[in-house]
């Protein structure tokens, strides 16, 4: 054996011997850092006790609003409600052909009988029931209850005030940073899609949406109403969306009068053909999209409709066509989406807010949409290769009386993008 077989064989043999003798010392056990909560998170989840994710508020109708909660274990749910400052307490329980809620993880309560013109203090009221038995229930601790505030959906001088988040694709401090910049009360808030990325597992659902729903709701007192986004119809988990959701009707789309306006809330679905290899055969947006035309059809020939001094589309993708957006020009769509934008082009809108492009647009009635269409923005916290496609996240607030709409859009460091007034017209 020469010299340098010889060192290098003993520095193995040594090698080999240290870190036997290494993996014989106690170690100190492996720590991992805690990771860091969201403000989002810090408060609508909370750490112990019976509620897993606490309430939000859905806007369901006129007089209609509904409060969500989740809780660890099986529970009732129900809600205590005031519009004297707590001197009398109504209760309204989710009752589903004669049984009220028990045994359950998801709760659902309408409040129904209330004074829209006035605001209302609520408290959503759990107890665990581990079992419930054909004669008899198992209830296990005290009833827990969380506070909360609803504004008035209808104030009584008839202004109407709400403002839209979107495309906030899981950016949690989004929310807080928008937040900052809505310095007036609202009575409803919209979600207009693409809040998550994905749906992949109830983790990710009470995260990065039933979270932000109760975030805002709490930080706003309104009730919001939640449009799906494209991207609330991908993952293995989003065929279960509907079951922590109050939705008006069963269906994720629809209609509602708030004073002066009415406003049909179209769920526009994916951004794709049926037919595409990312869909793996497993959708129909198609025949959804058709079923939803049959139902907007009947809506724009409703008196509600024509009778409103202002009528508001809201839809996640834009309208086909082309028009302006920052700087650039926007022409997209699928064949779907152009027959949807076809009936919308005859139905006389006031207005379409719209989201999808992550670029915020201010464009003017034309050909292709006559109508405003305004689209919200997106956060630019993107892969670096994209953000130069993208804007700011935004907030639009919309602001109304029987006579005129104003549009305010802000961008997330509170700059104001641009104001725009519609006044009314009846048809």
């Amino acid at each position: 054996m020469n010299r340098r077989d010889f060192l290098v064989g003993s520095f193995a043999a040594t090698l080999a011997t240290s870190v036997r003798a290494a993996d014989n010392v106690a170690k100190p056990p492996a720590t991992t850092a805690p990771v860091e909560l969201s403000e989002v998170e810090k408060f609508a989840l909370p750490a112990d006790g019976l509620f897993a994710v606490k309430p939000h508020l859905q806007l369901l109708g006129e007089h209609s609003a509904a409060v969500v909660w989740l809780t660890r274990r099986k529970a009732t749910g129900y809600v205590e409600w005031s519009q004297d400052g707590g001197v009398t307490w109504n209760v309204d329980w989710t009752e589903e052909d004669g049984l009220r809620d028990a045994g359950s993880l998801v709760h659902r309560t309408v409040l129904t009988g209330f004074d829209p013109s006035k605001g209302v203090r609520f408290r959503a009221c759990s107890r665990e029931t581990p079992h419930i038995y054909a004669y008899s229930a198992v209830f296990k601790g005290e009833t827990e209850k969380l506070e909360g505030e609803l504004n008035p959906i209808l104030p009584a001088d008839g202004r109407v005030s709400f403002a839209v988040f979107n495309d906030v694709h899981n950016t949690l401090s989004t929310y807080p940073a928008l937040l900052r910049h809505l310095d007036r009360p609202v009575n409803f808030t919209v979600f207009n899609g693409d809040i998550m990325n994905s749906i992949d597992n109830e983790e990710g659902l009470k995260k990065f949406l039933l979270a932000p729903l109760a975030y805002v709701s709490e930080r706003t007192h309104a009730a919001m109403w939640y449009l799906r986004g494209n991207h609330e119809t991908r993952g293995g988990f989003s065929r279960h969306l509907r079951d922590y959701l109050a939705l008006p009707g069963g269906h994720f789309f629809g209609a509602v009068t708030l004073g002066a306006a009415r406003i049909a809330f179209i769920d526009t679905g994916e951004d794709k053909q049926d037919g595409h290899k990312e869909y793996s055969g497993l959708v129909d947006f198609d025949r959804y999209i058709t079923r939803q035309m049959e139902w907007l059809s009947d809506e724009f020939a409703s008196t509600a409709w024509k009778d409103a001094p202002f009528r508001i589309v809201v839809m996640h993708i834009p309208p086909a066509g082309t028009f302006q957006l920052g700087g650039g020009r926007w022409s997209g769509g699928t064949e779907r989406m152009g027959r949807l934008s076809a009936l919308l082009k005859g139905a006389n809108v006031s207005l379409a807010l719209a989201a999808h492009l992550h670029r915020s647009a201010n464009d003017n009635p034309n050909a292709d949409h006559p109508y405003p269409v305004i689209v919200g923005g997106g956060p630019r916290e993107e892969p670096e290769e994209r953000r130069k496609a993208f804007g700011d996240a935004t907030l639009t607030r919309c602001d109304y009386d029987a006579d005129e709409l104003v549009v305010v859009q802000t961008n997330i460091r509170g700059e104001r993008l641009f104001e725009r007034h519609i006044k009314a017209v009846v048809v």
